[in-house]
């Protein structure tokens, strides 16, 4: 057995500890009175592997030693005090911190400028890299002597040095006594500065010449082993800690990339001046960056939140103010951002003078298109009662919706403009009372800072933007209705979905005919007759309502009736192309006859004339294509006359309608109901066959698919035709039989009923569509934005993208994120930054606006000119089927008829103007073959015409054999 002796200051251990550096293979477990003890000492060999390091044994002129007390120390060689170290220093650097007074050709007297304080830190930056590893400057003193001439004699010695500019001290690792030793470790001194000759090179030229500033080391380096020396102070800590809040790494990933970047040999001599020693002095170097960041901002960790609060508040006026004087502007109104800050109940405004300006200029100019949308999940207060319930409700300008015509807007003014924060405004309740009661408050600043601006050159006008965009929330939209009408205006949303449906009604029945210098005059004067009855035209979020009702049997799968829940799949497609419909068609009357046909298959028990099945009937793999298309054609006409019976042509019908719904609302008030869906109970009821000589619009095509039980029993499948259009290639509507397909019933054969029961026969997913969205149509439907953008030639975006966008980034694409969300001082702090921010930058963007839309419009046009000369080409290859060209478009069609084929059997569903999809199918069914297909990119390429050499041969043989299968040989 081995044993260790154990040292005299050290307490034994319970536990056995095997010591990595010196055990061998004939080691065994130590006993109670044989132990190792722990220390950190036991893996110093160890650790110079891992850290791929030379030990410090290794390091040349070097002696270890222990004291009394058991601490082991390094020393190092004794410097020899004639060796002076030197290192060439631009004289510019130097500039404006000597004062250098001259006497003819020589020197009469040096000093420092009282501004450079960072005197030492300089000096240690300068001379650190001629210096050996293992010595850390420790600045005691600095100071400019006598020019040599008035010097005194002292003494007759000779002097110790030469420097005019003198800095000296001592090495850090004898600044302080060490721990059970009675000497200090290190006795090392040192001087250093600029002699008389570099002085008066800077003194002749101080921005070409080139100085040296030198040193001379004495006395004895001796550190304790292991110990880190050096320090990190002053600027060199500043600027560390800047350089740390800057950067996008942890603190541990920072102390890291220091390390590795290190000179090996300042690693092993435990040397940390101006360097990182551990990620846990990183942390702190973090935490005083975070202090000094909140300090600027006039925030205090000793006050109070309410106090921090009035401090920033204070800050923001004084700075707001400061940045008017600049411009010559005196006022003192709508000083800083924030309106009104309240915490109980929790209710906080933030907007500033300027982009209220901007707000008001362009409603002046009846160009104001605003988004409004509230948001979670930004600011919060723990253990609290607003904890996990604050609001963001932000109200924004898309400024191309606004300053752009319709044309330029939507071919070349994309990118253009940020998104713009009117306003904002942070609370626990979102309801429709203080939705208005802050829209008000916006309102009537942004009149006062029209008043104020233009004083008495300017006409009073009432602050109103033409567009008001949102989500599905009713809340949103009753309290910007309420916030903006006057006295002749409708209250409630209800009462305005009404009147849109009926405005839009006679738009359309009085449209329907004109020519194209009447079509201006009619939509001006519909949209005049709509502001009559509201203050603005208030618009659902195209992708919201989208996402709404795509999702619908997606996401409530707990509360859908028993049939969506069996045939879910179905409905999904069914919902989506629903979805589609209300999004894409700019027609009230159109999308109220079309949804009406989704709403009749969902109200019919019976899908009639199936014919008769029995044991001699065919089983078919697919439907009857001139069927559909039969179905389809009656369809259309149907649609089109049922859109054409509910739109108003007369004038005074129109007027007595509106009338009475605006009395109906002062009758009812709140409680009115959105009524647009009783207009289309009656085209419903047509398609349903309800009434005398009526018959059901056929909706769908059977045919027996299979035979089961020796052909006693059948499976019927039945192919619904949801709507009679598609679209061409060049994206024109068509006649074309939307089909929905995978849904079939069993029956005994032979059946000769001439119905089937319907599987999709669901009137709880009919009064979803009808109650929740038809009776709506007013809010979300695509008509009133065309009509404005028709009428103001401006290009009104019919989503909320951009406040979406906006949120997010405000959300996650912040990189000093979690300090601005820390608490409500911090983030008043950083919206008036981000105010100051937007303004500078909406003034560039819109000087740069008209360049980078001549630039875009230059470029399509290039592109279009470019795409005619191809399109000369292709008509050449067309005519000679052997070229290259040739081959690509023949590969094209064939690969489109199959497709075709394919999706009229049910298997997969495509349009021509999505490459993506038609990618996607023959990329699985190259999967079945083990192969691969080309990609998306190289596919739309060919797909486009733009491809010029040849495709590869085993894809040409997956578009054969994907033809073979769906079209034949």
């Amino acid at each position: 057995d081995k044993s260790t002796t154990q040292h005299p200051h050290r307490k034994s251990s319970s536990g056995p500890v095997i010591d990595l550096c010196n055990s061998d293979d004939d080691d065994r477990e130590p006993t109670d009175d044989n132990v190792k003890k722990p220390s950190a000492r036991m893996l110093r060999g160890v650790s110079d592997v891992v850290g791929r390091r030379p030990n410090i044994s290794h390091h040349t002129n070097f002696q270890k030693f222990t004291r009394s007390g058991g601490k082991s120390f390094v020393s190092f060689k004794p410097f020899n005090k004639n060796i002076i170290y030197k290192v060439k220093v631009p004289g510019i650097e130097l500039a404006g911190k000597l004062v250098i007074q001259r006497n003819g050709t020589g020197l009469q007297k040096v000093a420092f400028c009282q501004t450079w304080k960072d005197r030492a830190p300089w000096f240690r930056s300068k001379i650190k890299g001629v210096l050996p590893s293992h010595v850390s400057l420790v600045c005691k003193n600095s100071t400019c002597l006598d020019v040599p001439n008035k010097r005194s004699d002292n003494y007759g010695k000779k002097p110790l040095h030469t420097n005019l500019v003198k800095w000296n001290g001592v090495c850090s690792g004898g600044t302080y006594k060490k721990s059970g030793c009675s000497q200090q470790c290190c006795s090392t001194t040192w001087v250093g500065g600029i002699d008389a000759s570099n002085v008066l090179k800077l003194a002749l030229d101080p921005f070409e010449s080139v100085i040296e500033v030198q040193i001379q080391l004495d006395g004895q380096c001796i550190h304790e082993d292991g110990k880190v020396i050096g320090q990190l102070r002053g600027k060199e800590r500043e600027k560390l800690v800047e350089e740390v809040m800057q950067s996008k790494f942890s603190p541990k990933e920072f102390a890291i990339d220091k390390l590795v970047k290190a000179d090996p040999e300042t690693l092993i001599t435990k040397n940390r001046d101006s360097m990182p020693s551990s990620p846990l002095q990183l942390y702190n170097l973090k935490r005083e960056g975070k202090k000094k960041n909140a300090a600027e901002k006039g925030i205090s960790c000793s006050r109070s939140d309410v106090a921090n609060i009035l401090n920033v508040i204070t800050r923001t006026k004084k700075m707001d103010i400061e940045d008017r004087e600049k411009l010559g502007d005196y006022t003192t109104d709508l000083l800083g951002i924030a309106r009104t800050v309240c915490f109980y109940p929790l209710n906080m405004i933030l907007h500033a003078k300027p982009v209220l300006y901007l707000a008001g200029y362009l409603s002046d100019n009846d160009r104001l298109v605003m988004s409004i949308d509230a948001t979670g999940g930004m600011l919060n207060v723990r253990n609290t009662e607003v904890d996990g319930r604050i609001q963001h409700t932000f109200l924004n300008i898309q400024a191309s919706e606004c300053v752009f015509d319709n044309e330029t807007a939507k071919e070349y003014s994309r990118d253009a403009f940020s998104p713009m924060k009117v306003s904002e405004r942070v609370a626990r309740h979102h309801t429709a009372q203080v939705i208005s009661e802050w829209l008000v408050i916006v309102k009537n600043d942004v009149e006062a800072t029209m008043s104020s601006i233009h004083r008495s050159k300017r006409k009073r006008k009432p602050f109103r933007p033409i567009a008001v965009k949102m989500d599905c929330a009713l809340e949103l939209l009753d309290g910007t209705l309420t916030a903006f009408r006057h006295q002749h205006h409708v209250k409630f949303s209800a009462a305005y979905s009404n009147c849109v449906v009926l405005v839009m009604l006679w738009y359309e029945g009085r449209i329907r005919d004109a020519g194209s210098d009447g079509r201006r005059l009619i939509a001006t004067e519909c949209y005049d007759a709509l502001m009559r009855v509201a203050p603005s035209i208030l618009k659902q979020c195209k992708a919201h309502v989208f996402r709404a009702v795509d999702n619908y049997p997606k996401n409530n799968k707990s509360d859908l009736p028993e049939e969506m829940r069996l045939w879910n799949k179905p409905f999904q497609i069914l919902f989506s192309r629903v979805a589609t419909v209300m999004t894409e068609v700019g027609s009230v009357s159109h999308v109220i006859a079309r949804i009406s046909v989704v709403v009749s298959i969902l109200l019919r028990k019976h899908i009639r004339g199936c014919g008769v099945f029995d044991r001699r009937t065919k089983v078919k793999s697919r439907h009857s294509a001139e069927v559909a298309k039969s179905h389809a054609i009656l369809m259309d006409r149907v649609i089109r006359e049922q859109a054409q019976m509910i739109q108003i042509e007369d004038k005074l019908t129109f007027e007595e309608l509106l009338k009475k719904e605006i009395g109906k609302e002062a009758k009812m008030g709140s409680e009115n109901k959105f009524s647009a869906h009783h207009v289309s109970q009656r085209v419903i009821d047509v398609m349903l066959g309800n009434g005398r000589r009526l018959k059901p619009l056929p909706v769908a095509v059977t045919y027996l698919r299979a035979k089961t039980n020796g052909g006693k029993e059948g499976t019927v499948a039945i192919v619904y035709i949801h709507s009679p259009y598609g679209k061409d290639e060049g994206g024109k509507e068509i006649i074309m039989p939307q089909l929905l397909w995978g849904v079939s019933v069993k029956v005994n054969l032979p059946y000769r009923a001439g119905i089937v029961p319907n599987p999709l026969y669901s009137p709880v997913a009919a009064k979803y569509l009808l109650t929740n969205w038809l009776s709506r149509i007013g809010l979300w439907s695509q008509s009133t934005i065309d009509m404005l953008n028709f009428v103001r030639d401006c290009r009104t975006f019919p989503d909320n993208n951009s406040m979406e966008g906006f949120i997010k980034h405000q959300k996650y694409g912040n990189s000093t994120l979690s300090e601005d969300l820390k608490d409500f001082p911090s983030y008043i702090s950083k919206q008036w930054y981000n105010s100051v921010g937007d303004g500078k930058l909406f003034a560039e963007q819109c000087d740069s606006a008209p360049h980078v839309v001549e630039r875009r419009r230059k470029k399509v046009t290039s592109v279009k000119t470019k795409k005619e000369d191809d399109d000369c080409g292709e008509m050449m290859w067309k005519k000679t089927p052997g070229s290259i060209r040739g081959k690509l478009k023949d590969q094209k069609d064939k690969m489109l008829r199959a497709l075709d084929a394919g999706m009229s059997l049910g298997d997969f569903e495509y349009t021509e103007k999505n490459s993506t999809v038609m990618c996607r199918i023959l990329q699985r069914h190259a999967s079945t073959l083990d192969m691969n297909f080309m990609g998306v990119d190289t596919f739309r390429v060919w797909f486009k015409g733009e491809r010029r050499n040849a495709l590869k041969n085993h894809w040409v043989n997956i578009i054969d054999n994907f033809h073979d299968k769906y079209v034949g040989k």
